[in-house]
């Protein structure tokens, strides 16, 4: 009866929300080591926010009972960037990733775990650990403290409360009544271990707390010994409303200077650095594989979006497919393929396209009303790719059909290079993070802009967006499923740079699907906890679906039409990029047309002498791109279209597509120059010196060198375009070299240089972009300034937006800090 009791009262204690963080989600994420537990249980998860160049104090952060550490991230982080100081936190048992079930004594043994890591892993000096609760956290906090008194006869650093308990029993009678009071167990006894601690305390309770009333804190700070360098801060806030920084940050600064200014305290910063063996590894999957939440890049506005422009195609569609009886029987095949691979993975199919029939609705389906009906966006997978490059890239279906094919070809590819991984077990996590951006820059699953320069002497050149491309011949070509090539370098023109969380999530999605990592050993365990509690910062945790079944992860197509959506939706908003993509079509349905047009654009492009466009071809080097290898497509016996010079066709088409957009980088001329006439050592160390990673980009060598010796030449932003076609060419030939390990040394070096120049790239694409969009509304604001006889606006800030001046396209943010949906 006893137990049975205690039982619920656990339950009701430690309500164990549904995880807030994944393996890949948070790069802060370690586990420490848990004692007395199967050799398959990961340990105690960890989230450590680190000053790198050291700090004097380590902030140790029990959470409260209605969140988990995920949920205190942007707290605890911003704690640590403002004060400067080490920050880690500990998950209690059955929540987020932490196997178990959640009680007084389980949350001790996962504190007194992580003592142990602290003093004798990291060998942390426990008097400049201060250990921080709130709410239920105050009981482990203390506990921990009063452990370091008692039995470690050590020094504590001090303890932080905030809206802590005295007596747990009288804050049950407070919120459930007497009877409540006499059956509840005491679990902690902050008060009594508090006397016996003499060590530095912060209080902090606000006055209209209801959940735990401020009386409980008093009751504490009159058991506190040390009460010179001790504070009691109350302000006029409940439970769950605290003002961060005048609330919190400010009475923890104060505290934590008085600490660290005291007689006796070590003068010394110390740094923290984890060993590898705790970070998050592949095989934790096995044994979190039921507790890690589904993340995707759905979000409802994304979902109503497909479904509208899915609705404005319907009849278009319909039509179509009526006439062509044989892409509709592909479609059903398609269609059955995806059901088989559904029903094996035991997930609910997402709803096929418009134009595709969905199977009736079920009896159970007919008896929910419209509102409770839930509504799925469409897998545009199931669609055969379109080949029409208007309809591909100038309207919004034929963008996400377009990417959601690619990406789902990326994803395939995916799987397959994780199946040659040796040891994938036993990898980290952030490196295969690392593996699938690299893998997501070779493949090019969205539409990014390219120009492609054959090798060895750069004699012949081609753009390429998304599936289609183009070269100075006229020659078009269209792979729906391109990959990198090593007869060509691709300097980058214009990419869509996704954010670290996406290519997080998109590694977790890869590793939970992967055939080879179900065999891994799972542990079955009670996930324990009903819903809702106290406690939850507002604003950080979606409300959970109220289902019986849990929901599953994406299929492939779901998450494939979902990123493509993401991309298609950004580009639909803004104006420049959409311009692009149109004279893109236009230049690949009538390159004639779009040159005349680009030389009406500057005048005097046609007066320009551009060395090396009259350079002859070898019968040699004509080979290595015949028109009909290059297109991709059987040979024709069509009039061949007109050839131009390779370096004129660069700069027209730089001309026409670019204009107005970012910051261009160096010419194609230059490019071809620099590989029929390699730099000499000299020039070489002078231009690193400069910033330029790779002088000569197609030098396998060099580019082994770099790769090699990571960090030791800054990259110029202005290099960064050669830079990445370097980086990138380099990553083709080692995979193309050998079927070796894909994560191997020095692949992984290539990759992970290559992403980062990418990014230097993409960094000041879009600060030329802004800077652009800046001029232009100054420029506008100027101009309706003399129109209406106002004074000049000198002292009106350019990215100011004022009614009736906004330009027709305000360019936004790239998404590389923040992802929907996640």
């Amino acid at each position: 009866m006893t137990l049975g009791l205690q039982w619920i009262v656990d339950k009701i204690t430690f309500p164990s929300p549904p995880s807030s963080y994944s393996l890949t989600s948070h790069p802060e994420l370690f586990f420490v080591p848990s004692r007395n537990k199967s050799s398959t249980h990961p340990g105690v998860p960890c989230m450590l926010y680190a000053v790198r160049q050291g700090a004097p104090v380590l902030l140790v952060h029990a959470h409260s009972n209605g969140c988990d550490i995920g949920d205190m991230r942007q707290t605890l982080q911003s704690i640590s960037e403002s004060l400067k100081v080490h920050v880690m936190s500990f998950e209690f048992p059955g929540y987020g990733l932490h196997l178990g079930n959640a009680n007084m004594r389980a949350i001790d043994d996962a504190a007194a775990a992580v003592l142990n890591y602290i003093s004798n892993e990291l060998k942390i000096n426990l008097s400049q650990v201060v250990w921080y609760g709130r709410s239920i956290g105050s009981g482990p906090a203390l506990r921990a403290v009063h452990r370091i008194t008692q039995e470690l006869k050590q020094k504590p650093g001090g303890v932080v409360l905030q809206c802590g308990f005295a007596n747990f029993p009288e804050v049950a009678g407070h919120l459930f009544g007497r009877l409540a009071k006499r059956l509840v167990s005491r679990l902690w006894p902050n008060e009594a271990m508090l006397k016996e601690l003499n060590c530095p305390v912060l209080l902090i309770h606000g006055r209209n707390d209801t959940m735990i009333p401020i009386n409980q804190s008093e009751k504490l700070w009159e058991a506190v010994a040390q009460k010179d360098l001790s504070h009691f801060h109350t302000c006029d806030c409940g439970h769950n409303d605290f003002n961060f920084r005048r609330c919190t940050l400010r009475p923890i600064y104060d505290f934590l200077l008085g600490v660290i200014s005291s007689q006796g305290f070590p003068a010394t910063n110390f740094q923290i650095d984890l060993e590898a063996s705790c970070r998050a590894l592949v095989r934790h999957i096995g044994p979190l594989r039921t507790r890690i939440p589904v993340y995707s890049f759905r979000r409802p506005e994304l979902e109503d979006w497909l479904l509208r422009i899915g609705a404005q195609g319907d009849g278009q569609k319909a039509s179509n497919l009526d006439k062509s009886p044989r892409t509709n029987e592909e479609q059903v095949k398609r269609e059955d393929t995806n059901a088989t691979k559904g029903a094996m993975e035991g997930r609910e199919l997402k709803s096929p396209p418009s134009g595709l029939q969905s199977p009736p609705p079920s009896k159970r389906g007919r008896s929910k009303s419209k509102a409770d009906a839930e509504v799925v966006a469409p897998d545009y997978t199931l669609l055969p790719p379109l080949e029409e490059v208007d309809k591909a890239l100038c309207t919004a279906e034929g963008m996400v059909r377009a990417c959601a094919a690619r990406v789902s070809h990326f994803l395939q590819r995916l799987q397959r290079q994780l199946a040659r991984i040796e040891g994938l077990e036993h990898k980290a996590v952030d490196e295969i993070v690392d593996f699938v951006e690299a893998e997501f820059w070779g493949s090019d699953p969205l539409l990014c802009l390219w120009e492609e320069v054959s090798l060895p002497t750069g004699e012949h050149v081609r753009y390429r967006l998304g599936p289609f491309s183009i070269d100075h011949q006229g020659h078009r070509s269209f792979q729906p499923d391109f990959h990198g090539s090593s007869q060509f370098l691709r300097v980058p023109l214009w990419i869509f740079a996704p954010s670290q969380a996406h290519f997080r999530c998109l590694a977790e999605w890869s590793l939970i699907h992967c055939e080879r990592l179900r065999q891994l050993p799972s542990q079955h365990e009670g996930t324990g906890g009903c819903s809702g509690c106290c406690c939850v910062p507002g604003g950080f945790r979606k409300k959970s679906h109220k289902k019986k079944g849990k929901p599953g992860h994406p299929t492939m197509g779901a998450l494939s039409t979902s990123l493509a959506a993401h991309f298609a939706h950004w580009v639909e908003k803004t104006d420049e990029i959409k311009t692009m993509f149109e004279r893109f079509a236009q230049l690949y349905n009538d390159p004639d047309e779009a040159l005349r047009k680009s030389a009406a654009m500057d005048p005097l492009a046609s007066l320009k002498t551009l060395p090396g466009d009259t350079t002859p071809l070898s019968e040699k080097e004509d080979s290595l791109c015949p028109p009909n290898t290059l297109a991709g497509l059987p040979e024709s016996k069509a009039e061949e279209p007109k050839a131009n010079p390779p370096g004129k066709f660069s700069a027209a088409c730089r001309q026409w597509l670019l204009n107005g957009l970012g910051n261009p980088p160096q010419p194609f001329v230059e490019m071809a120059t620099r590989l029929r006439f390699p730099a000499q050592p000299s020039v070489v160390e002078t231009e690193r010196q400069e910033g330029q990673a790779l002088p000569n980009p197609s030098d396998s060598r060099q580019t082994a060198e770099y790769v090699s010796q990571p960090g030791q030449t800054a990259m110029a932003e202005r290099f960064s375009a050669w830079s990445t076609a370097g980086f990138m060419l380099h990553y083709d030939r080692l995979l193309e070299a050998t079927q070796e390990d894909p994560l191997r040394p020095e692949l992984r070096h290539s990759g992970i240089a290559m992403s980062k120049a990418i990014k230097a790239f993409a960094s000041a694409d879009l600060r030329a972009r802004r800077e652009q969009h800046s001029l232009v509304v100054r420029q506008r604001l100027e101009n309706l300034g003399k129109d209406e006889g106002l004074p000049e606006p000198a002292d009106i800030q350019a990215s100011e937006v004022v009614k009736g001046a906004a330009p027709t396209s305000v360019t936004p943010a790239m998404p590389t800090s923040h992802v929907e949906g996640l």
